[in-house]
């Protein structure tokens, strides 16, 4: 019978434990980004019901979220959310042309200006939320900043709105 057993050096036991702690380590921070997405998207999904926004479910897939999001402020997802996006690609279609040429600064002036269009615009969306729910610039600043504790915030402490049915039968008895 042959009886082999295979011998590990001390530091092949410390790379086995660094790698085991590294892992964990991964697992543990993914645990935690998966808690705050679907915390501040469930969120925009009660904030989205109580504004009594049709398709609240939205804000759970991941690219139509931000449908729901526009919605919740009342904004066009054509201007504040596409537009951004589209102005940092043309940026970054004219930087590979633009390289070539020698006219790197240009490029970093269309970049800097995308970003600046993309914070604006940011900015502009959660202040649209903030005003929806009947809050103050204060709002706006937390929501843009850290939206992973002011969106539950506000989603729990907002009030049911009355339904848009309501609203026109409110308008009519006037």
């Amino acid at each position: 019978m042959n009886t082999s057993t295979t011998q590990l050096s001390p530091e092949d036991i410390l790379i086995a434990e660094s790698m085991i702690s590294e892992a964990n380590t991964m697992m543990l921070s993914m645990l935690v980004m998966v808690i705050f997405y679907l915390l501040m998207f469930y969120s925009l999904y009660k904030i989205n019901k109580k504004l009594w926004e049709k398709h609240a479910w939205l804000s759970f897939v991941p690219l139509l979220q931000y449908y729901s999001f526009a919605s919740a402020a009342w904004k066009s997802l054509l201007y504040y959310i596409i537009l951004p996006f589209l102005a940092y690609i043309v940026s970054f279609i004219l930087m590979m042309i633009l390289m070539f040429n020698g006219s790197l600064l240009i490029w970093w002036w269309l970049v800097i200006l995308s970003y600046i269009y993309m914070i604006v615009m940011w900015i502009r969306l959660n202040h649209g939320i903030s005003k929806r729910c009947n809050r103050t610039w204060l709002t706006t600043l937390w929501l843009v900043f850290i939206p992973f504790i002011m969106l539950p915030v506000i989603a729990y402490t907002l009030e049911n709105k009355s339904s848009p049915i309501e609203e026109k039968q409110e308008t009519v008895e006037l």
